[in-house]
């Protein structure tokens, strides 16, 4: 949401600017800069929620959580899970990635225990798979993960990064009510958080329609286009 340092020192030397928030693009000149809202791998679309509930042995009649701490993991968050687990099973297949290293062998020990708890470190080809099961996400707040929860229209809890500039992406989430957001977590308030959005498929879906209103749509095709329109005038002149 807020433009980073580096951001605002090249900014002077491009020819143009594209920009995800509408918010953001009111700090680079107006001439140059469009807001093209943002882009995900083409790969995320193409899971598949029967072969994930099947691999995983989860149950059907039951929603999905799925549990990401973000690129390198969050300890606090796979600390709240741990003794959150067993309530949130009652009501929810858990699949939980905790991040490389950071593993808690207590979470691996529930799928051991036949609990329909999936702790992995990390899913790199899988996590399309992923994704479709989950019914409910809860992610950080950085760009990549908003902009994954976006494209596929997942309902989402968010725990932004405290002190970071996570929050300010998530108070812009929050204000166009498209996720539900913690700033201060504990294990009970996450556990209040997951039961309420499990309870209510009608909550759920408002949350997903409007988190898939928050980006404009085909950004990659917006930057191609510019990008050309810049080679095309270099050819010509």
């Amino acid at each position: 949401m807020r433009p980073g340092l580096a951001n605002r020192v090249m900014a002077p030397f491009a020819k143009r600017i594209s920009t995800t928030w509408t918010e953001s693009a009111a700090a680079y000149s107006a001439k140059k800069t469009s807001v093209v809202g943002t882009m995900v791998r083409g790969t995320l679309a193409l899971g598949d929620r029967v072969s994930a509930r099947d691999r995983y042995g989860l149950r059907p009649d039951l929603p999905t959580v799925l549990i990401l701490g973000g690129g390198t993991g969050a300890t606090s968050l796979n600390e709240a899970m741990l003794i959150i687990a067993d309530e949130v099973l009652r009501v929810a297949n858990v699949i939980h990635l905790t991040g490389r290293g950071k593993m808690i062998p207590a979470l691996q020990s529930f799928q051991e225990q036949g609990k329909l708890y999936v702790a992995l470190e990390f899913l790199h080809e899988g996590i399309a798979d992923a994704y479709a099961a989950a019914d409910i996400v809860v992610a950080r707040a950085g760009m990549g993960t908003i902009s994954e929860l976006a494209a596929l229209g997942k309902p989402s809890i968010i725990l932004p990064l405290p002190g970071s500039q996570q929050e300010e992406n998530a108070k812009a989430l929050q204000a166009q009510e498209a996720a539900d957001v913690i700033y201060h977590m504990t294990p009970q308030v996450l556990l209040q958080a997951i039961v309420k959005m499990v309870q209510s498929n009608e909550y759920r879906t408002e949350r997903a329609e409007h988190i898939r209103r928050i980006f404009p749509v085909n950004a990659d095709e917006r930057i191609v286009h510019d990008a050309l329109e810049i080679l095309s005038a270099r050819v010509t002149s």
